[in-house]
């Protein structure tokens, strides 16, 4: 009796052992899926759908050009095909005053059978388009650096109000700023445009700015992605950035990265050759580039920097720069030959090299942008001529 109580005793033990000692084999868990992120602008798809399925193939094509204002070729733009929107340049403001800019906006607003995005670089500083005339502003707004020492990001935010007020007040719907580039050498081209601080601090203005643009329904534009760095002016030729992809992630990117989570709409790519991504083409050229953008989390509209300027004449090779700009990603391209670069698109989707529904993807984003920022609004639509 006395063995077969140490026996089963001996037993509990062992039992006991393998219990503690050798948990039990469970199905191994699957990790969650994560969710692609909510495009931004999807809350208007319904309708910018509704209003793609009526439009001509020539209209949707319009739809993807920013094209430089030009006095002489509008009228003939918005009666043949409007393009999604202009660009306003100092040029093109010095003989105005704000009533008459005012008045001229809205009457070529309502010419366009559909609403017009116009855009400026009021990034101010060297580049101001609107507050270097007396007749907008009693003096031009003032680098973002200067603001910047004046009183930090708070004075920045200050601006950026007046900013958005004064645009608001003349028709313009769209500032292609502000300048994410990291840059803290006087000597690089592009410091006078930037902060002149390092990643952390610029990070967080763009973070600032981006979520003040977005609480006010205040569309803005970062540039010029991934970041000049110390890289050349790509307005007089081919720039080659030969900086490592871990220095681009580490410098580079955070600002743009901080713009992205706080919902910014639009975002320039610049027409430097990134070796890290792609050692070939421009990075508004690049198929690469704006993988990268969109793996970063970009779901808004993604545009070129102005294809005249000599960095990418100068490597395209007998391409047609529209289609290449398409093919590449953008959603919008910035054009000074509207007339040339829309019918290249239109021959590519004749000819198949792109699908009239790549064309309607992009156009839907376009026309959901709109409807978003009140560009386009359903009692303006109504108002349109049948």
């Amino acid at each position: 009796m006395k063995n077969k109580t140490i026996v089963f005793f001996v037993v509990v033990l062992i039992i006991m052992a393998v219990f503690f000692f050798f948990p039990k084999q469970t199905r191994k868990e699957e990790p969650p899926k994560e969710e692609p992120p909510q495009e931004l602008f999807s809350s208007y798809y319904k309708e910018a759908l509704s209003l793609l399925e009526n439009m001509t193939l020539e209209e949707k094509i319009g739809q993807l050009f920013l094209v430089r204002f030009d006095e002489n070729e509008i009228v003939l733009d918005l009666k043949e095909a409007p393009p999604s929107g202009y660009i306003l340049f100092a040029k093109d403001l010095e003989k105005e005053t704000k009533e008459s800019l005012t008045t001229k906006l809205a009457t070529y607003q309502q010419e366009s059978s559909i609403p017009l995005i116009f855009a400026t670089d009021e990034e101010g500083g060297i580049v101001t388009r609107v507050s270097r005339f007396s007749s907008f502003r009693s003096e031009r707004f003032k680098s973002v650096r200067e603001y910047y020492l004046e009183g930090g990001i708070p004075r920045l935010l200050e601006i950026e109000q007046e900013k958005e007020a004064l645009l608001k007040e003349l028709g313009i719907n769209l500032n292609l700023a502000p300048v994410a580039d990291i840059s803290t050498n006087e000597n690089d081209y592009i410091y006078n445009r930037t902060l002149g601080e390092d990643s952390e601090v610029v990070t967080e203005y763009i973070c600032q700015i981006a979520r003040y643009a977005y609480q006010n329904n205040y569309p803005i534009t970062l540039k010029h992605f991934p970041g000049y760095g110390g890289n050349l002016d790509t307005h007089n030729g081919i720039s080659v950035d030969q900086r490592t992809e871990e220095e681009l992630q580490e410098n580079s990117l955070p600002p743009f990265q901080a713009g992205i989570e706080e919902k910014v709409p639009l975002i320039m790519v610049s027409h430097n050759i990134i070796s890290a991504y792609d050692s070939n083409n421009p990075a508004s050229l690049s198929k690469e580039v704006h993988e990268k953008l969109r793996e970063m989390g970009f779901t808004g509209l993604i545009l070129t920097d102005d294809l005249a300027m000599e960095a990418i004449q100068d490597s395209l090779n007998g391409e047609k720069e529209a289609v290449k700009a398409f093919q590449a990603g953008n959603d919008l391209i910035m054009t000074s030959s509207y007339q040339t670069d829309k019918q290249d698109l239109k021959e590519a989707v004749e000819n198949g090299t792109i699908t009239e529904s790549e064309i309607d993807e992009t156009v839907k984003r376009v026309l959901a942008f709109k409807y978003q920022y009140q560009i386009i609004t359903k009692r303006e639509l109504n108002e349109q001529p049948s």
